[in-house]
């Protein structure tokens, strides 16, 4: 609820409306056509805007992406503080997280992270493909209820660089590596269409 309230002053300040005109609406989702779990759109009144919205959040930081009139998704995931890892050292996280690998990596991506030998460069491989992978299952509307196994990011690769989904258009995505704040460390990635083209909230 707090990121919320403060997306709703950003966005009234942004444009120049009050903060209670500022409304939280979705679009039709692109699988089922129902619009209570579609894509998030953000609009005013006031200003006459209904605008497509992507927002994260992570410890201590939120992120904010708002398209014109296309698609978009952003994801951001912070990294352990050292004063988290005291309670849940690299190689505890590590633990956990590989267990996960296989529900949310390819074959080839899983194989990749396990080859690397630190476990802190293992966990931020991890990091890159989730957030990589989200961005763009939010870009598409459908959230996590996309299987991220069919979807290679290629994590040795730096961004930006462009995704293929073959099963729904628009098939090209275009993904961002966005840069941390100074004195944080973690992952960011935007996603938008790698043709930018108007978004009528239809799944093609």
């Amino acid at each position: 609820m707090a990121t919320r309230a403060g997306v709703r002053r950003l966005l009234a300040h942004l444009w120049s409306v009050s903060p209670s005109s500022v409304r939280f609406t979705n679009a039709p989702c692109p699988a089922c056509r129902i619009s209570a779990h579609g894509p998030p759109l953000a609009g005013s009144t006031e200003a006459g805007v209904a605008l497509p919205i992507s927002v994260s959040r992570t410890h201590g930081l939120a992120a904010l992406a708002l398209a014109g009139e296309t698609r978009l998704g952003i994801d951001v995931e912070a990294r352990p503080t050292p004063a988290d890892q005291e309670s849940e050292p690299n190689s505890a996280r590590w633990q956990r997280i590989s267990a996960a690998l296989r529900l949310a990596c390819t074959p080839e991506e899983e194989a990749t992270i396990h080859a690397t030998a630190s476990i802190a460069d293992r966990l931020a491989l991890y990091d890159r493909c989730w957030t990589r992978k989200e961005a763009v299952v939010k870009a598409m509307g459908l959230g996590l209820a996309w299987d991220l196994r069919s979807l290679p990011v290629r994590p040795l690769e730096p961004g930006p660089l462009h995704i293929t989904v073959p099963e729904r258009p628009p098939h090209l995505w275009l993904v961002h590596d966005l840069p941390w704040p100074p004195g944080r460390n973690g992952t960011a990635a935007l996603a938008v269409p790698a043709v930018i083209t108007p978004w009528t909230g239809t799944s093609g």
